[in-house]
This record gives structure tokens, sequence and C-alpha cells, in this order.
């Protein structure tokens, strides 16, 4: 108990927390992020849940992350978790379906909503339960669907009411908000809605143990425009948001009171109409400005000059195949000609590093071999000529609900090990990175699966 609590003080000792907390101390609330702490604070939606919890609703609430073998205690006070009354579960990642009934167990709270008292009362939400709450249905007494802030200020407007099975009932009639659904109950992205006030996500809290380090990061538009038949961004967010430039300069300036460094996060970066002058006051003002992935195809050379004189030593892209033809057919239209001119132009500047992101097991993959080889030959050559590196993350497709690939079959352990194989031999020169396959299977199991996950764990 006593080495963890000093491993807590010693992250919070290099925190910088930027909201005051709540003081509204009758609700005993805790917000758990269902992976480590690095994994939990480099993610923005967690930030600006645990924020609104404090700041608007004016709840004083606790973190807790899931670190294993760990004593379940908060951050902030070292509470056990068990001491809490409410407790509200983020998850950006179907890969952690599977840590929530563990850590309720560890901590002695019973998973099983039927057959555990009114409290704790659990709260669930984020990106992969808006995708498929299904397999968490026996654990949540609440489910929030799409963005939270406002959903939750509902929730927690009549605290007095919020274990009353009557108050409950109501909030149920609350687009976004579900309790109790029925095991064949359909419900999940088009129970969604979204923010009316125009809230910009920005960082909470800045520490050096994130994967950021020290980076204050700001979500400057939501939705995505490229509507590739792979993803859910644009399925969860069908209208694309730009944020307002001049409330975005506002923040960043207040960011840049306490960092120099600056991350700018949306699935489509560069289509923001400010983006430019965004990365212009960014490298005016000395700021260390870094970017989400981006839209190869887009980044002309006015941008890499942007993100030179803003220090970044890296950019990255999502490409998604060396095949041509699976790239068109997902909505990726972008040639192989335009691939090797734009990463020409990226290590021909100070930028030395490109990361590029590629999915195996997109239809049409295995069309033109020879071509493939001609892309990564290419790139290799460009890659030696300009003293750079190119390095790639390989995943396999994981057909989720919502997309036009969702009838696809998966592979399967063997078949995705078989493919990493198989491109590991086909193409070498440069640094590949596999994600790992057990977590490919979760990600397809619980992004589709109608099962209770009480069953399974």
């Amino acid at each position: 108990m006593w080495k963890r609590r000093r491993e807590l003080e010693a992250r919070t000792a290099v925190e910088k927390r930027l909201f005051e907390r709540g003081r509204r101390l009758r609700e005993n609330a805790a917000l758990i992020f269902p992976n480590t702490y690095f994994a939990g604070m480099s993610y923005l939606g967690f930030q600006q849940i645990l924020k609104t919890l404090n700041e608007d609703i004016g709840l004083d609430t606790r973190r807790y992350f899931f670190e294993h073998e760990s004593d379940p205690i908060a951050m902030e006070d070292f509470k056990h978790l068990s001491d809490f009354s409410i407790l509200l579960i983020s998850v950006p990642y179907e890969n952690d379906f599977g840590n929530i009934p563990a850590l309720l167990r560890n901590a002695g709270i019973e998973p099983d909503k039927r057959k555990r008292k009114k409290e704790p009362l659990i709260i669930i939400g984020g990106p992969a339960l808006t995708i498929n709450p299904h397999p968490l249905r026996n654990v949540a007494d609440i489910f929030i669907f799409g963005d939270g802030e406002e959903k939750l200020e509902r929730i927690f407007s009549e605290p007095e009411r919020i274990r009353d099975d009557a108050y409950l009932e109501a909030l149920s009639g609350i687009k976004g908000i579900k309790t109790v659904p029925g095991p064949n109950e359909n419900i999940g992205l088009l129970e969604t809605c979204y923010n009316e006030r125009d809230r910009i996500p920005r960082s909470g809290i800045i520490s050096e143990r994130t994967f950021f380090g020290n980076m204050f990061l700001i979500e400057i538009g939501k939705g995505c425009s490229q509507r590739c038949k792979f993803c859910t961004a644009s399925r969860i967010y069908p209208q694309v948001i730009h944020r307002d430039s001049d409330e975005l300069n506002a923040i960043i300036e207040t960011g840049a009171e306490q960092t120099k460094r600056i991350g700018l996060i949306s699935p489509c970066v560069l289509d923001h109409p400010g983006i430019i002058d965004i990365l212009r006051y960014g490298a005016e003002h000395g700021l260390e400005m870094s970017t989400s992935s981006l839209f190869l195809e887009k980044i002309e050379s006015e941008i890499v000059d942007l993100l030179e004189r803003n220090g970044n030593k890296s950019i990255t892209v999502a490409v998604e195949s060396l095949s041509e033809k699976a790239r068109f057919f997902c909505g990726k239209t972008v040639p192989d000609r335009v691939i090797l001119e734009r990463a020409d132009m990226i290590l021909r500047s100070s930028v030395k590093i490109l990361k590029v992101y590629l999915i195996l097991g997109l239809p049409h993959e295995e069309d033109g071999p020879e071509e493939q080889k001609r892309l990564w030959d290419g790139l290799a050559d460009i890659s030696y000529s300009r003293g750079g590196e190119i390095h790639f993350s390989v995943n396999a497709l994981v057909p989720k609900r919502y997309t036009p690939f969702a009838g696809l079959g998966f592979p399967g352990k063997e078949k995705i090990r078989r493919s990493y194989a198989d491109f590991k031999k086909r193409f070498k020169g440069m640094k590949v990175k596999f994600e790992p396959v057990n977590d490919m299977l979760d990600q397809y199991y619980y992004s589709r699966t109608m099962e209770d996950i009480l069953e399974k764990v």
C-alpha cells in the first residue's frame, strides 16, 4: 500500500492541474479509466469529462486507473474504490472492455447490477460503448452515448434523486442516456447526440508521464470528411465540425502559459479553414505545435514549413494500404504517385521521420503485388536518399458495426499472424511495428457481440 501511495504521489507531483476541484462533496464520485495512468491521461476525452465533472458540475471527482496488481486507490486522496458511491467509467477502446469487471472485482464491488445494491451507481460512456454497449448491459446502471458533458449535467441536476428508480427511468427517456437495455435491444450509435453548446475539449491536467509528455491538447474539430469504409469516426460524428479559430487561439494562448508544447487534435486537422493561421501563430510564438494523424494528400509545402518551424521532428499519416486499388475501394483515393511526392516533400525538410499507418485485410489488397512492391521500394529509396526514416504501424482490418465493412468476416488469430509474417517477408528495409493480434481480436469481438461480458470474463 505504501509503495503504491508513493507511486501516486510521484505522479501528481509532476502534474499541472488547470481547473479547480469541485466542492460538491455529497456525491462521492470516482472517474475510472479501465487501463493505465499513461493511457488514460493521454486521452483527451477522459480529461474533458474530468474537467466537466469538477468545473461545470462542481463534483469533487477522484481519478482511478486499472493497473492490474496495484491497490485500487484514488490518485487524489488514496481512497479505496469501494468507498465511492458513484463510479463513472470512460471506455474509448474496445480492448478495455474486459478490464471493467476485473477492476470492479479487484475492489470488492459486484460487477453485476442485478446482484449489486444501489451503491455504487455505475455510469459508463465513451466511443467504444457508443459503438456497442451490449457487453456491458448488466454492469452499467446508466449508459451515455455520444458527447457526455451535457448529459452528465442533466444526470446530476437533481443529485438527491440520482438513485431513485423513477428518476432513472425519466433519464432513460432523454436521447443519449439509457438505462437497462434488453438483450435484444439494438442500442448504441443510433442513440447518440452531441453537445448543443460549443464546448472545445482541452487538457485539464498536463503531465510529463503521458504519451505526449507535457503537451496541452486541444480539439480543433470532430467528424471526418473522408468517410473511409472501415472507420467509425464519421459514423459517430456524421457532420464535420471545425472549432472557431478565435476561440482556439484564445485557448492555445492559455495553454501556452503552462507549456510550450501544444497538440492539435482532429480526425481531419488539415481540413480546418484556419489551420495555416493556427500553425503560423505557433511558429511566431515559439511553440512546439504538433498534430494528430494527417491526410497525406493535403500536406503542402507551406504545411511542412510551418510544422518544421513548430519544432516537429516527425509527421504521422494514414496511407491504409500499399495497394492503390484497396485504398480507392475503401475511400482513400490517393494514388501511389501522390504518396511518393508527399513523402519526398516531407523528408526533404528537417522533419526526418514519417510515420505511416497501414491496415492488412482490406478488400482487393491482394491485387497488384508488383505495384505494392514498387510503392514500398519507392518509399525506401526516398527515405535513404533524403537521410530520413519511414516507420510503419500495421494492424489487421477490424470490421465494426455501422461501417460499410461491417458485413466482412474477420480472419482470426492464425490468419492475422500469417499475414503479418507474409508482410515481413515481402517488405523489408524500413521499420515496421505490428499491433498485437489479441488486441485486434478483442476489438472485433467487443465491437460486435451481443453477449453479456459477465458470461465471458
